[in-house]
């Protein structure tokens, strides 16, 4: 009867035990890997079940109270699903298993520390994605990156990683703060900062700009907004490929997510004051992140820029403020969350093969790597949003949606299309075509050290693993994209209450 009336206490109990289970087994990588696997295949079925049962014509659902409050204070941990979080947590349970099986090469050192953080992820951006308090809302939010913080300091292979995980602490905690304050504030006004009671009272007057814009610097740096950036390109370089998966499919969809659910519904005085800066630091982030895109040489710099412009994109979706923008910005931001882990991930396959992401070296891989080519022609394509694909439905309806709001933002996202043409093709141009000017490393070649590696392992095509994972995210891609009602159904009853909600018009 749990599993049909509260799926989610044995969802979070399940990955919170086997968060436990592996922080405190014996370190056998393998073991550690297929109990991961598993349970991302337990939750895969859970999620299935929870999709089909869910109405799409009703509000918050399966909904399960943990506790009423926290040290006699109104702090109620109650998880539930709408559509959208709905939505985001099917992406979760896309992704993780994806990262698990990535991760499979990755872990030097202590192998379940390495699992164990990304399961611990993986239980606290559930908790994110259903949690109805915005007290625990802002403590899982936050969380959230302290396991990137730790992987990315510890397992990273590069000299600056430390500069890396500084700057994401110093960046979270900065944003941190000033959410903290709009808790705190909304608190000490209302009493409660339960979802369900603040979409009845609404933002006192008299906090309206402070709150909203405390909230807004708080989900800015996690998104991340144009001037609160600078922490993602240094975190993606400096990461092992699953963690860069991580951030890139799912960790900067918090930001679009706190928005949808404890912003935008909230607050009416002075939109006009809130859109306009919304507009314009959005239209500043598409152009100058895909102009970066255009100037990098390092391959995950570019796509990591590449990243920065698709969230700034959804940013001025989510505040044209009528139903075709929002929903845009909902599948962009799923379809970006394929895309983006499928182009980390083969970008992972070159530095394991080659040690290098320098399009300076790279060069005439259709020859040798003819599959991979192929994967990675397909993953540039959905980037700049080929029909077809899951992100053209988001890119067209964002658009669509900003054609009757403002044309400013309309051009500045028109612009950003292009140059995600633009950028994608080059990219893919310099990799695969012209003169395979790579040559294997005699000096890492050779038999003299216990590390040597052989000269036929430089040049070899996708493995079946390695196969197996791109597959799966193809597969999703252009399932949902020849298929996007079944997202559409779900976010169309929150996203008409979002937009017709009466805080909006007053």
């Amino acid at each position: 009867m749990l599993l049909f009336h509260e799926p989610l206490l044995l969802i979070v109990g399940i990955t919170a035990y086997c968060t436990v289970w592996i922080f405190s087994t014996s370190n056998h990588s393998e073991l550690v890997h297929i109990l991961a696997l598993w349970l991302g295949f337990i939750l895969a079925i859970l999620a299935v079940i929870v999709w089909i049962g869910f109405n799409v014509l009703g509000d918050f659902q399966y909904i399960s109270v943990l506790w009423d409050n926290l040290f006699y204070y109104n702090f109620s941990l109650t998880l539930a699903f709408d559509g959208y979080s709905l939505v985001f947590f099917m992406l979760t349970i896309i992704i993780m298993p994806v990262i698990i099986l990535t991760s499979w090469d990755y872990a030097f050192g202590s192998i379940k520390e390495y699992v164990g953080l990304l399961v611990l992820t993986e239980l606290l951006l559930i908790l994110v994605f259903t949690v109805l308090d915005l007290f625990y809302f802002y403590i899982f939010f936050e969380s959230v990156l302290i396991p990137m913080v730790i992987t990315i300091f510890r397992w990273s292979y590069q000299a600056r990683s430390s500069k890396a995980a500084y700057l994401l602490f110093f960046y979270t905690v900065f944003g941190s703060l000033f959410m903290l304050y709009a808790v705190l504030t909304l608190y000490s006004r209302i009493g409660s900062t339960h979802l369900f009671v603040l979409m009845h009272v609404g933002c006192p007057d008299i906090d309206q700009t402070t709150v909203w814009f405390c909230l807004f610097i708080g989900f800015a740096v996690k998104m991340p907004v144009f001037g609160l950036h600078i922490w993602l390109p240094e975190a993606h370089v400096e990461a092992p490929t699953p963690v860069s998966m991580l951030l890139a499919s799912l960790l900067l969809k918090l930001g679009g997510y706190g928005f949808l659910h404890f912003s935008l519904p909230f607050f009416y005085k002075e939109k006009s004051l809130y859109v306009l800066c919304a507009f314009l630091l959005g239209i500043l982030g598409v152009i100058f992140a895909s102009g970066s895109a255009l100037y990098q040489v390092d391959l995950k710099r570019i796509v990591a820029y590449s990243s920065v412009a698709h969230m700034n994109l959804a940013l001025l979706g989510l505040f044209s403020l009528n139903y075709l923008g929002i929903t845009g910005s909902v599948v962009l931001m799923v379809a970006h969350g394929l895309v983006s882990a499928a182009l980390f991930f083969l970008i992972g396959v070159i530095y394991d093969r080659f040690f290098t992401r320098s399009l300076y070296y790279l060069g005439g891989f259709a020859s040798i790597m003819p599959i991979f080519s192929g994967f990675l022609l397909f993953f540039m394509l959905a980037n700049m949003g080929f029909p077809g694909t899951f992100n053209f439905i988001g890119e067209l309806y964002i658009l669509l949606g900003l054609k009757t709001i403002n044309e400013a933002a309309l051009i500045g996202g028109v612009v950003g299309t292009l140059l995600s043409a633009t950028y994608s093709m080059w990219l893919y141009n310099k990799v695969c075509f012209g003169k395979l000017r790579l040559k294997p490393f005699s000096s890492i070649c050779t038999r003299d050290s216990n590390n040597w590696l052989p000269i036929y392992d430089w040049y070899i095509d996708l493995s079946p693993r390695e196969f197996s994972i791109l597959f799966v995210l193809a597969f999703f891609t252009v399932f949902l994209g020849l298929n996007s009602d079944l997202v559409l159904n779900v976010i169309e009853k929150p996203t008409i209450y979002l937009v017709d909600f009466p805080a909006l018009h007053k």
